[in-house]
């Protein structure tokens, strides 16, 4: 249809001779704000949104914009911590403000009111995370942890803390059990310095820096656990200050210095572990009385000779490591009187002259790892009485004649790895070695014993035959 036509049907507008209409009313944006909103129903808001459930973040993610904005708010602190919050709590035992209570957004004044008015109150004694926090963004130790004065159980494992630990944590003089381990705090250790209730000191596995402060108050400290961090100095002068009473001492994967510290005076410590750090000087001596069940020493660079330190007094040893150090001399035939010992390794080092006949006494040895050293002379029979030996390392030394009958007798029974690698030894190999349960062989590196035959009781195809033929050894005996 043409254009003036469709111009000329067009209807014209009425003329109203009325007063020109008032503008729409504009609606409170107010009345639609969550702050606006009863406090019950801001309550049970709460209660639904689980800010770990992605489907449910993503579906009320209107909700959670508001919720955040209303955590941060001074009429949150006001308002809402004046009456009980609502008892929302995940997997972890802790609920949704607990968990904003720790992050780096909240405000500071949030994190004293809720100290106060909350964790006060319906905490008690005992504050803790149950399980490791795989999805938590990083969270912070906020200085508002020291108005909580009546914990005496602290428990932040795993939480994806990072940062300097507040100087009020000092506050805390009530405080007996504190684990802050597998996180990634950073800073010294002053202020733990002095608190003087803890029994359980745990901050393993972090980013601390400096020394252990040697004008602690730690005098009823029963385990001090500070392994896999970055501490440097001396253990002396901290140790000097130690309650004797300690039981557990954990200081391995650090950079510490200097000597081992004497440890006759502590007669309840079962646990020692020093291990890979950067320790020096020669062993100090032990004495009657005391009760170490385990001595870890693995990775420094101690020396000297390791014989005549009274290692008959250790009566309850059940593991002793002294691995990848720079001791020599030879091994101590009073390690032989240690029944109760399961683990001994005194790998790479420069032990020098035969095995002592008497570590033959060890009924109870699991495992024993001398490789790596420069032993010599041949493989004691009285090792053959070790019924309960698994794994057996003798290699890189230059031990020489042959393999013991007698091993073939009763050690084959439930031994899993032999190493006889790299030494001078000589065949002819055992009878007996297809009744061997071993599982790892290794005979490699032997010259002498090259070319020897395969013992006839050795089943073709079998476990053996497979370990032995690894070993380079193909024809059977005529």
């Amino acid at each position: 249809m043409p254009a003036t036509k469709r111009k000329k049907n067009r209807k014209q507008p009425k003329n109203r001779a009325s007063s020109p209409p008032s503008p729409p009313q504009k609606t409170q944006k107010s009345d639609k704000h969550i702050l606006s909103l009863p406090f019950e129903v801001i309550a049970q808001i709460f209660t639904l949104v689980d800010p770990t459930n992605p489907f449910a973040t993503f579906s009320l993610r209107r909700i959670c914009r508001l919720v955040n904005h209303y955590l941060v708010s001074e009429y949150f602190v006001s308002l809402y911590l004046s009456c009980s919050p609502p008892s929302y709590s995940d997997d972890f035992g802790l609920s949704l403000f607990d968990r904003f209570f720790f992050s780096p957004a909240a405000p500071a004044s949030f994190q004293l009111e809720y100290a106060d008015r909350v964790l006060k109150i319906q905490k008690g004694k005992s504050f803790y995370s149950d399980r490791i926090w795989a999805y938590v963004t990083p969270s912070i130790l906020p200085p508002a942890i020291g108005r909580i004065t009546q914990l005496t159980t602290l428990c932040l494992k795993g939480m994806h803390l990072q940062g300097n630990v507040p100087m009020e944590m000092e506050l805390l003089v009530n405080l007996k059990v504190l684990d802050l381990s597998k996180n990634r705090l950073s800073g010294t250790l002053d202020a733990f310095a002095d608190m003087q209730s803890l029994t359980d000191l745990c901050i393993q596995k972090n980013e601390f820096t400096g020394i252990l402060p040697a004008n602690h108050r730690w005098m009823n400290l029963k385990m001090l656990s500070v392994s896999h961090n970055r501490l440097t100095g001396g253990l002396g002068p901290c140790f000097n200050m130690l309650n004797r009473d300690i039981e557990l001492i954990y200081c391995n994967s650090n950079l510490f210095t200097g000597d081992v510290p004497d440890l006759r005076e502590f007669s309840n410590l079962y646990h020692l572990f020093l291990n890979n750090n950067c320790l020096t000087g020669e062993l100090p001596p032990f004495c009657e009385g005391m009760n170490l069940r385990v001595l870890v020493l693995t990775a420094n660079e101690l020396s000297g000779s390791i014989e005549g330190l009274g290692w008959e007094f250790l009566h309850h040893l059940t593991k002793l490591d002294l691995a990848e150090n720079l001791f020599m001399g030879s091994i101590p035939r009073e390690l032989g009187s240690l029944s109760r010992l399961e683990d001994l390794n005194l790998h790479w080092n420069s032990f020098e002259n035969p095995i002592p006949n008497e570590l033959g006494s060890l009924a109870n040895l699991i495992h024993l790892k001398l490789s790596q050293n420069n032993l010599e002379g041949p493989v004691p029979i009285p090792l053959a009485r070790l019924s309960k030996l698994r794994f057996l390392q003798l290699d890189h030394n230059f031990f020489s004649g042959t393999i013991p009958q007698e091993f073939s007798d009763s050690l084959s029974k439930n031994l899993s790895l032999l190493a006889l690698n790299h030494n001078n030894l000589e065949g002819p190999l055992p009878n007996g070695m297809g009744r061997w349960g071993v599982k790892r062989l290794f005979l490699k590196g032997n010259q002498r014993l090259k070319g020897e035959r395969i013992p006839a009781d050795v089943r073709p195809k079998s476990k053996m035959w497979q370990l032995l033929r690894e070993n380079g050894f193909e024809k059977y005996r005529t």
